[in-house]
């Protein structure tokens, strides 16, 4: 989470304008068959029938969206690998060739990667800004744990080529990593192995060991041990106050499956039918994200009528939260929201620490504690601009007990339980992406009258 910055009303106001009218972007599903069975993913236990898109329906999706003004295109399935779609040459060719879609990115696994020849490795890259590569670890065993199949070596040379293609042939494509493991983040970060995937073609590398349940179809025994699921509300008022205002998601773009049904949701819906608003076979993609299935989903957070997948969902975080991101404000149609918001980030993980830190230390806050033992706190707390006031850090928390007793920087990484004898006067939740999750996780604590404070609730 950034650190919030006031936002004027009328911003947030144009991007709802917007949203009346037409999504930020769009995701198309060309096929939801996948060459991979990741533990985390509700792949493999879907039930809708293997399909690719025709190329018909592609091209009259494409179509609808012009319509609507054109913008940015996400190709990554619900569920599936776009690598493996039979049709993905051609359907780049459309994209590049329509003037009015301005940016075209998709995650894969890579496995398929070396299936394409020389020349169309060569035409994918030029024709996409980014591509995000799923990993499972940075050996084989652990990357057959995580995705169940023996293809980390097919995924490792399909890496190497893309940044060697990238080089040689002077293409702008964005490559980023996203690791998934059943390890803390700070060992995989330390493995000799990570140095082969620190190349300079290589925009980002990210990583998470906590997953999503998929609206409820992963369970904790569908992960390995190491590999933590995010936690839910369970009691139906909590439901209510805590998902209170629409998902972010919904704000963001519908993803039409292959069928050619448009689902609010492109990131935990596998089957859900009480997420599809419409047929794009039959209704212009207009005409269906304007509709009344749309508008009843988003009146129904909130109620009691907010469906069952929404109500056991992990993936949640706040749409008008969201929508407030200062970054937002330079919004345009035909940019892609994601790289808006990371353009517009205003400040370092350690910038946003140190402003908390200051304003709480300003307001006789003394022992704090840092909830969140992850990347962003050890990039933050080693930043020159938290030196001033880290004296005021007693202890930094985690649930995950695999973290239990480890050191970072001069702390050591402790639980929940553990904070009562430090009388701690506030804890931090430290993080840049999983404010909801890590505020969800504390509800005990401020129910025990403990403060927790996001990094915007330091600003007030």
């Amino acid at each position: 989470m950034n650190v919030a910055l006031p936002v004027m009303t009328e911003s947030v106001d144009r991007i709802k304008a917007i949203l009346e009218e037409r999504p930020l972007y769009i995701g198309i599903e060309t096929t939801n068959i996948c060459n991979a069975a990741c533990v985390f993913c509700a792949y493999p236990k879907m039930q809708r029938e293997k399909r690719v898109m025709p190329p018909e329906l592609f091209e009259k999706i494409v179509g609808d969206y012009v319509d609507m003004g054109g913008g940015a295109v996400g190709l990554t399935p619900i569920v599936g690998d776009v690598l493996v779609d039979p049709h993905l040459m051609d359907r780049l060719r459309l994209l590049r060739k329509t003037p009015e879609v301005t940016h075209v990115s998709f995650t894969t696994n890579a496995i398929a990667w070396k299936r394409f020849n020389e020349n169309d490795r060569h035409a994918i890259l030029e024709s996409t800004n980014a591509i995000n590569i799923s990993m499972g670890g940075v050996d084989a065993a652990s990357y057959k744990t995580m995705f169940a199949v023996d293809r980390y070596d097919k995924v490792r040379d399909a890496i190497e080529d893309m940044c060697d293609t990238k080089t040689r042939d002077g293409l702008s494509c964005e490559i980023h990593l996203m690791f998934r493991v059943n390890r803390p983040i700070d060992k995989l970060l330390a493995d000799p192995g990570m140095d082969a995937y620190r190349r300079r073609e290589i925009v980002s590398i990210s990583s998470i060991n906590n997953f999503g349940n998929w609206g409820g179809l992963i369970g904790r025994e569908d992960l390995p041990t190491g590999a933590h699921l995010v936690s839910i509300e369970e009691s139906p008022a909590m439901i209510r106050k805590t998902k209170k205002n629409p998902c972010f998601v919904h704000y963001v773009n519908p993803e039409i499956t292959c069928e050619g049904l448009v689902s609010a949701c492109g990131c935990m819906n596998a089957e859900a039918d009480a997420l599809i608003l419409g047929d794009v076979t039959q209704q212009h993609l207009r005409d269906i994200w304007q509709g009344d299935a749309r508008k009843k989903l988003m009146s129904s957070y909130g109620t009691d009528d907010l469906p069952d997948i929404c109500k056991r969902c992990s993936y949640y975080d706040d749409g008008e939260k969201f929508l407030s991101n200062p970054a937002l404000k330079d919004f345009a149609i035909g940019d892609n929201p994601w790289d808006v918001l990371r353009n517009g980030a205003a400040t370092t993980p350690g910038e946003q620490l140190a402003t908390t830190l200051q304003r709480l230390v300003s307001k006789s806050v003394q022992r704090i504690a840092l909830f969140g033992a992850g990347t962003f706190t050890r990039v933050a707390l080693s930043s020159p601009d938290t030196q001033a006031h880290r004296r005021s850090i007693v202890a930094i928390v985690d649930d995950n007990r695999d973290l239990h007793g480890s050191q970072l920087l001069e702390w050591k990484v402790i639980s929940q339980g553990q904070l009562d004898a430090l009388e701690v006067d506030a804890i931090v939740l430290s993080t840049d992406y999983h404010g909801d999750a890590m505020w969800r996780a504390t509800s005990n604590l401020r129910d025990r009258g403990i403060r927790v404070v996001r990094f915007d609730d330091a600003l007030h």
